[in-house]
Parts: structure tokens; C-alpha cells; sequence
């Protein structure tokens, strides 16, 4: 017996570890005419499509599940320690062929001998899937956007009014401030934290956004009965000409006095503009804890009965604390709630 008749003995036991127990019937002759496997040629979508009188796209579909399938077991099928560098490889193909989204075809000896994806192919491979989670990312954000019911679809005034960033990037921020070229802008673009990068590399990659700036224009605001200056932190602006602002806060930084300060101002330019606009750590909106998020009644008597006494202060605060178990999103339902003025330095929590 030759090494090739080894080879396909190995690979018909490896491939029946790892198919038997999981799939029959439509869903293995599928992944078997896929990758060639069984006597069949690799076949394309359309063509396995026909022989079983379903869609490509529904192929498409059914094949994706397989391969998740597949990669989330082939660890608990495979337990010879023989199997243990094909499996590694059969995992890392199945990543690539997810990536592909079914417009691949590798045929089965490609999987197992090592050749599943040229250096060209993983390239690509590797770059879909940072767009695909750029696509994502910016997904999430997106649906943070609150829309006015005039939007306007003509941002170019904003451009034209503040065609430079009003404010440049502290380098000594305390966050994670840096900058990075834009292929998009042309231009570089800076950022001061990670969430901010986060929001800027997903604008970069995400195809609806046709421009974005950071610091755009000036607003002011009323804090503590003076007037300020305020620089949203970004600017989008979408193919279909509707544009935003965006202001990135970290989770509790949102209920800050003067970060709700700065959001009235925000709000109120917006809906005067036909703007969308949002105030967001990433994972939630401001409103989100604004109106969705429960506070037990408990909580709430405990912190209105000692706010009743005057100003909490951090050991005042403790002590609620161990009194009472609350999370951080229920601290900030209650300041939005009660309307209270939370400063961090030094710590202090009072009515209005």
C-alpha cells in the first residue's frame, strides 16, 4: 500500500469521526459534493442546488450551518492523538470556508493535506472577516441613532461651516488617544480612547458611511448656571445623505451632570438640524437606561430616604451600598429618574 492509499484511508476515517455522528442524509451529501468527497467532483452551490431541487442561497445556508456544526464538535469527535494536527487543520479551514460565506469550493484532500487556502486566498480570507466584524461593530452603533421626524438629507452646511476639526486630540489623554491613516478620508484620524477607536474603524470599514469627522462643530451648553463650549465627538454621514452626531462616553460617564448637560445640547441641536444623533459606550444607548432599565423599589427608597438628609458623599454612598445590592445600571436609572447631579471629584449625589 502506498502513502496516497494511506493518505485516503486516513482521510475517509478522519472524515467519517468527525460526519457520521453528527449528519445524514441531504445534509452530508451536501458537504460530501462540496468537497469532493465520495466520488464526487467539488461542486458549486447552483450545482448541488439542482441535485436536490433547493436554492443556491438555501445551499448556501444549509452548508454554513454544517461547517458551524462541524467546528464545534470536531474537538469532542476526534480523541486519537494521531488526529490531533488534522484537526487542527479541518478547524481552520471550516474558519475559512465561514469567512468565504459558501463562495469557495476546497476539495477534501485540500483540507487534510495542508492546503487548504494559498497564502493569496487566506489574505482575502483574512480581510472579509474584518470587514464582516467592522460590519458588526458598526451595526451596534447604528442602532443607537435616534432619527427626528424631519431628517435631513444634506449635511454638507456642517462641512462647509467647520471644513477642519474644531478641536485637535489631546496626546497626554488619559485614555488610549492615537490616530491612524483613512483610506476612506484620505486624511489621518484621531481618537482618544478605545471606544472611540473602536467607533472610528468601524465607520472606516462599514459601507453605508461615505464620510465621518471627529470634533465637527461647536456647541455650547449650560453647566451649573455657566455657559460652555462643547465638540461632539463625531460626525457620519450616510450614502443616502442622512447625517449624525455620535458622542462616546464610557458606561457610567453618561449619567454625569454634565455629560446629560452636554446630551440636552446635542439633542436639541439635532432635532433642529434633521440630525441623528446618539450618546453611547459602545453596547448601550443613554436612552436605554433612560427608559428600559428597571428600578427595583427597594433601591430606590433607600437612596430618595437618605437623599432626603441632604448630599451623599462616597461614605454615605457605601453604606447604602451594603444595605442594598444594586448594579450599575440601576444607579444610573435612578439619576435619570430623580433628575440628581452625580459629580465624581470628589464624589457627590444630590437633588437638583
Amino acid at each position: 500500500m502506498d502513502n496516497n492509499d494511506n493518505k485516503a484511508i486516513f482521510l475517509n476515517e478522519f472524515l467519517y469521526q468527525t460526519i457520521d455522528g453528527v449528519f445524514t442524509g441531504r445534509d452530508k451529501d451536501i458537504l460530501l459534493r462540496r468537497f469532493g468527497l465520495a466520488g464526487y467532483d467539488c461542486q458549486s452551490l447552483g450545482k448541488v442546488g439542482r441535485a436536490h431541487k433547493i436554492s443556491r442561497e438555501r445551499v448556501r445556508q444549509i452548508e454554513k450551518n454544517i461547517l458551524n456544526h462541524l467546528r464545534a464538535s470536531w474537538k469532542t469527535t476526534i480523541k486519537l492523538p494521531s488526529h490531533n494536527l488534522a484537526a487542527v487543520k479541518f478547524k481552520e479551514t471550516l474558519d475559512a470556508l465561514l469567512m468565504a460565506g459558501g463562495n469557495t469550493i476546497i476539495s477534501g484532500e485540500e483540507v487534510f493535506n495542508g492546503k487548504s487556502l494559498p497564502n493569496g486566498r487566506k489574505k482575502r480570507m483574512k480581510e472579509i472577516k474584518l470587514k464582516r466584524k467592522a460590519q458588526r461593530r458598526y451595526g451596534r452603533f447604528l442602532r443607537h441613532f435616534i432619527w427626528p421626524q424631519n431628517i435631513s438629507l444634506d449635511c454638507m452646511n456642517i462641512i462647509a461651516q467647520y471644513p477642519t476639526r474644531v478641536r485637535e486630540v489631546d496626546p497626554d489623554n488619559v485614555g488610549n488617544s492615537g490616530s491612524y491613516f483613512s483610506k476612506k478620508l484620505k486624511s489621518h484620524v484621531s481618537y482618544e480612547s478605545g471606544l472611540e477607536r473602536e467607533f472610528l474603524w468601524a465607520c472606516e470599514e462599514f459601507n453605508e458611511v461615505v464620510y465621518y469627522k471627529e470634533q465637527p462643530l461647536i456647541l455650547e451648553y449650560e453647566y451649573l448656571g455657566h455657559k460652555r463650549k462643547y465638540f461632539p465627538d463625531f460626525l457620519v454621514v450616510f450614502k443616502d445623505g442622512r447625517g449624525a452626531l455620535c458622542e462616546i462616553k464610557g458606561t457610567l460617564n453618561m449619567v454625569l451632570y454634565e455629560s446629560m448637560c452636554k446630551y440636552e445640547a446635542l439633542k436639541k441641536y439635532c432635532e433642529k438640524n434633521g440630525l441623528g444623533y446618539c450618546m453611547t459606550d459602545g453596547r448601550k444607548e443613554f436612552e436605554y437606561y433612560k427608559t428600559r432599565v428597571t428600578l427595583p423599589i427597594n433601591i430606590e427608597d433607600a437612596f430618595i430616604t437618605a437623599l432626603g438628609s441632604g448630599p451623599l458623599n462616597w461614605k454615605s454612598f457605601k453604606e447604602i451600598r451594603r444595605k442594598v445590592n444594586f448594579s450599575q445600571a440601576n444607579l444610573m436609572a435612578l439619576i435619570l429618574k430623580h433628575k440628581l447631579i452625580w459629580e465624581v471629584s470628589p464624589f457627590s449625589l444630590y437633588r437638583r
